[in-house]
């Protein structure tokens, strides 16, 4: 049942993969957004990545300079912890083949393990409260006391309400984008911490300020080893959230 399940599954994958990369996309892009709460955070005995690791944004954005044969061996091998043999048969390959194609997909993933890092859960809550009140306070300086000279911010709103429509660069540009957000929307913005792609983020609830403008997004960050931010990304994109919403009405 184990395999022919993976199968299926794989297939189904690889098909709205497939879909996916054939729909041109207003913006900057970032996977969905999906609950982690009951996602398990350790490997499978053998495993290079546990089930939460194989979730986060970090990984899912790293796996798109990936072929599709590449992102599926690597998948069933390292997260789902498929023998060689197990892998090339549930790909139709020759166990030559998917070991050649998992070869190739570490060799592409040498960025992301090179500054892979593990960050204190509560470190990140506590870099996320900081942004959002700078933010909500407009004071520049807090802002870029928590940004790395080099912060980028991403904004995912395919193209649905107004957004930067490219990744915004350096901590100056980043900041001054978030003072924007914190004048555009000055009060009734409520705040709310969750677990999302195994890593904590905040649900902001926006008031109405006119069309064309977000009733809500999702901010996650990225963090360097030293605690700075590295990246901000801001999911407003109705498909993104599905999964959030979906959960949450359960």
């Amino acid at each position: 049942m184990r395999p022919w399940l993976a199968r299926v599954a794989t297939r189904l994958a690889m098909d709205a993969l497939r879909a996916r990369q054939g729909r041109a996309y207003v913006g900057p892009w970032l996977p969905a957004l999906a609950p982690s709460e009951r996602i398990d955070d350790a490997p499978a005995v053998a495993a290079r990545y546990s089930l939460r690791e194989s979730a986060t944004i970090a990984f899912l954005v790293a796996l798109e300079a990936l072929t599709d044969a590449q992102r599926a061996v690597l998948v069933l091998h390292d997260v789902f912890d498929f023998s060689p043999e197990e892998t090339a048969a549930v790909l139709e390959l020759s166990t030559d083949d998917a070991t050649q194609h998992l070869h190739r997909a570490r060799d592409a993933l040498a960025l992301y393990e090179a500054t892979r890092i593990v960050i204190d859960p509560t470190q990140h809550e506590q870099a996320l409260a900081a942004m959002m009140q700078a933010i909500l306070a407009r004071a520049p300086q807090a802002l870029l006391a928590l940004l790395h000279p080099a912060a980028t911010l991403t904004q995912d709103s395919a193209g649905e309400v107004t957004a930067a429509l490219d990744v915004i660069e350096g901590a100056d540009r980043v900041t001054k984008l978030l003072l924007g957000l914190g004048e555009t929307y000055k009060e009734g913005v409520a705040v709310e911490q969750l677990l999302a792609n195994g890593a904590p983020a905040l649900l902001v609830r926006l008031p109405d300020v006119g069309p064309g403008y977000a009733h809500q997004l999702v901010m996650r960050l990225e963090l360097a080893a030293d605690g700075k931010v590295t990246q901000v990304h801001t999911i407003v994109a109705r498909d993104k959230l599905l999964g959030l919403q979906l959960a949450r009405e359960r």
